[in-house]
């Protein structure tokens, strides 16, 4: 065994005394190598290192570490050259070399075998392997073991492959073993793919044979997948780091309730937990190819004006994190803990605060006393999530919340609303880069803009162009929630900008029996630019790409209802319907103090009606179960403790049982998101201030106040950027019916003074400062 430091140049016996003086890797026998272990180590001159031979009788001996005239001296006893100074190295146990052992091949299946081994030290592990004895293919463990196992994925059926194993310590010395083979099963049936042609931004091919996600044998089925891909690359280039595959026919996911799937197909990323490996030669890619999400029947899938759209977005992200997550260790004490980990083995732990994670966890309150509750689940990427992606530098990763209770299943899905007890355990990134690593490449050279293909397979003679505008929209509105996921860091090349808006109710010619009515609608922008969503008017509530605006009035008879949206680049759209309105009929109505906040959010309700009400009730669908707290006579509350949208649907009965009913939405918002978007926009001003850019500075400010802040920034342009480097804190201060209060904090002359700074939704629906 080799100590991996080389020391510094020191004569010969400072080079012994070193020796009996070394401890390292919990070993204190180290000592200075003979001649012949010297010579066995590759990574060194043995003419330039310190041995302990001292002398040998012919020039067929081991040499010693002496260099005079450019040739190594043979023969000490006639020349002691113990003065001179050389570098040394350190070795024990005699350790010349690595034994491989045991080498076996089991797990076969249509496209899967595992490798294992045995070796005489702790070292890693690495297969190099492919159909010929050129390889082409590799998988890599940097675990350092002697029980070595390397599972190979995506292989092809039927193939016989060539491999070799390979293990280095952590000194550098390494071992290998020669060529073996292996011969995978048959599949059941050929796959077959051709291409149909290119509509738009989608590929459209004709397939046969069995898609379903598993083999008989509870493999994963990754041979369609690969003649999919390989079709694709047969006209087009091989520039594509993931595939988004549709199909227009039901199959068998993964497992019941799966909505999609990931496919790895190869990671050179250190750090994150996972084996290095590259199958892309499978798939027809030179090493660009990283994996395929399989998204399902299209025909299943939410169109653009369903409220349950914006899961076609969560899935496409969720799957996408596969590539980096969720599979890291952490360092608890002496040892590697798996706590993080819940569902699947790579999913965040249901007890892990991941900030409402698309990879599961929940976003936890600490409420004191041991008790936390969810407050939502299934929405962003956490700062660990965009860690491993390369997006954050760990400096930008905070401690996280693990919450300690063995009594729990940590594979539960994410439970917006619920409330557990248990003891708070912090972990940190230091904890998780003890465990695995580095994340390697770092943030700094990190990819951070991937393209990605979109596929839609069909049965032969089934393709109906009609589907294509709907993976359009969920291509665009994917475009754009990955920008805003990664908070402007990522993003999906090749998405050419655009705006779209549709109202999903009421539906177009409607007749509505009342004086008012909910409108809500979806809102697309594939640069993930904050959009503004005006109806009548009257600005709306956005959350995701939904948007909401409660108890537009009516006049009788036809009404126009006009959707206007506008994006923080200045891009566009509208949309409208018509509705036909019947005001002078018995109706009710449903209102709220409120209709947006952050979690967990308290909301007064009232039911007003043209009659004697007989009877009533309130109905609340949403991300969790709402509580309904004590009221009056005339006004219900409610507490929303998770956030996203809540339908609430009244009900009342007049005295002749007759039913009429309203519904409102209540939007919860994530107060760390809003939190990350207003301090932009607070950087976006200062920059523009601290430069003189005035107007620029002007588009962060509300419509009506603008004239007014030009004057005064024109007039503190001078001493403007001396102004902004007094303000040391940017706080949050309280959410109230669409505005946001917080504190700026500024140092001056060693005194800290706090003033109010305000921002309101403006007349177009974007957030902007009200006050500064």
């Amino acid at each position: 065994m080799w100590l991996q430091e080389e020391f510094d140049d020191v004569d010969w016996w400072t080079a012994v005394e070193n020796a009996n003086l070394a401890e390292a890797a919990g070993y204190s026998d180290w000592r200075l190598p003979n001649i012949k272990e010297l010579a066995s180590f590759d990574p060194i001159d043995i003419c330039y290192h310190w041995s302990s031979t001292t002398s040998m009788q012919t020039l067929e001996g081991a040499y010693t570490n002496a260099m005079i005239e450019g040739e190594c001296i043979d023969h000490i006893a006639q020349f002691d050259k113990s003065s001179y100074s050389l570098p040394f190295r350190l070795v024990r146990g005699g350790y010349s070399s690595i034994l491989i052992s045991n080498i076996a091949v089991s797990d076969i299946t249509t496209n899967s075998a595992t490798i294992t081994w045995t070796t005489d030290q702790l070292s890693d592990s690495l297969v190099d392997y492919g159909e010929t004895t050129g390889y082409g293919g590799s998988a890599y463990d940097a675990t350092l073991t002697t029980s070595h196992s390397i599972t190979l994925d995506n292989l092809t059926a039927s193939s016989t492959y060539h491999f070799k194993v390979t293990s280095t310590d952590d000194s550098g010395l390494s071992a290998s073993s020669g060529d073996d083979t292996f011969t995978t099963l048959s599949a059941p049936a050929g796959f077959t793919a051709t291409t149909i042609g290119d509509y738009g931004n989608v590929t459209v091919m004709e397939v046969t044979g069995n898609y379903d996600a598993k083999n008989f044998d509870g493999s994963i089925n990754s041979i369609p997948r690969q003649e999919i891909t390989k079709e694709f690359y047969r006209q087009h280039s091989d520039t594509y780091d993931f595939f988004v595959i549709f199909s227009n026919f039901d199959f068998l996911m993964p497992e019941a309730g799966a909505k999609g799937f990931y496919l790895e197909v190869k990671n050179s990323t250190e750090g994150i937990g996972k084996t290095l490996f590259d199958s892309s030669s499978f798939f027809g890619s030179n090493g660009k190819l990283q994996g395929t999400i399989d998204m399902g029947n299209i025909l299943s899938r939410a169109t653009l004006l369903d409220a349950n759209f914006d899961d076609n977005v969560d899935t496409i992200t969720h799957e996408q994190l596969h590539r980096w997550g969720a599979n890291v260790r952490f360092r608890d004490g002496a040892a590697d803990s798996t706590a993080l980990i819940g569902r699947h083995g790579n999913h965040w732990s249901y007890l892990l605060d991941s900030d409402a994670s698309v990879h599961y966890g929940n976003d936890w309150q600490v409420n004191g006393d041991g008790i936390f509750t969810s407050t939502g689940g299934l929405k962003y990427y956490s700062p660990l999530d965009l860690y491993l992606m390369g997006m954050y530098d760990r400096t930008e990763v905070p401690p996280m919340l693990l919450i300690d209770n063995p009594a729990i299943d940590a594979t539960k899905l994410p439970e917006p609303g619920a409330t557990i007890t248990g003891t708070y355990k912090s972990v940190t990134i230091d904890d998780i880069i003890a465990s695995e690593g580095d994340r390697i490449p770092s943030a700094s050279t990190s990819q951070k803009a991937f393209k990605v293909g979109f596929i839609l397979i069909t049965t032969p003679g089934t393709f109906d162009s009609n589907v294509l505008p709907g993976i359009e929209n969920i291509r665009n509105a994917y475009a754009g929630r990955f920008v805003n996921l990664t908070h402007n860091r990522g993003s999906i090349t090749g998405v050419d900008p655009s705006l779209t808006v549709g109202v999903s109710s009421p539906s177009n010619g409607a007749t509505i029996n009342k004086p008012s009515i909910t409108v809500t609608g979806v809102i697309i922008n594939s640069t993930g630019n904050e959009t503004g969503v005006v109806v009548n008017g009257i600005p709306a509530t956005v959350y995701g790409t939904r948007f909401t605006a409660n108890n537009m009035p009516l006049t009788e008879g036809s009404n126009t209802i006009t959707v206007n949206a506008i994006d923080t680049a200045g891009s566009p759209a509208s949309t409208y319907i018509t509705v036909n309105a019947v005001t002078t009929g018995n109706h009710i109505k449903l209102s709220s103090n409120i209709d947006s906040g952050i979690a967990p959010l308290e909301v007064t309700l009232k039911i007003d009606a043209s009659f004697s009400i007989n009877n009533s009730s309130i109905n609340i669908t949403g991300p969790s179960q709402a509580e309904f707290l004590p009221s009056s006579p005339d006004e219900d509350k409610v507490r929303l403790k998770a956030e996203g949208i809540y339908t609430l649907t009244a009900s009342a009965t007049d005295i002749n049982n007759n039913t009429y009913t309203d519904t409102i939405a209540i939007t919860v918002l994530n107060k760390d998101q809003l939190n990350i978007m207003l301090k932009g926009k607070w950087e976006g001003m200062k920059g523009a201030l601290m430069i003189g850019d005035t107007e620029t500075a002007l588009t962060y400010i509300n419509t009506e106040k603008r004239e007014t802040h030009r004057n005064k920034f024109e007039a503190l342009a001078g001493t403007m950027p001396a102004i902004l480097d007094t303000f040391v804190e940017f706080n949050f201060v309280k959410f109230y019916k669409n505005t946001v209060g917080y504190e700026i904090v500024a140092n001056e002359n060693g005194v800290k003074y706090s003033y109010p700074i305000t921002f309101i939704i403006d007349t177009d629906g974007i957030w902007r400062f009200k006050k500064f």
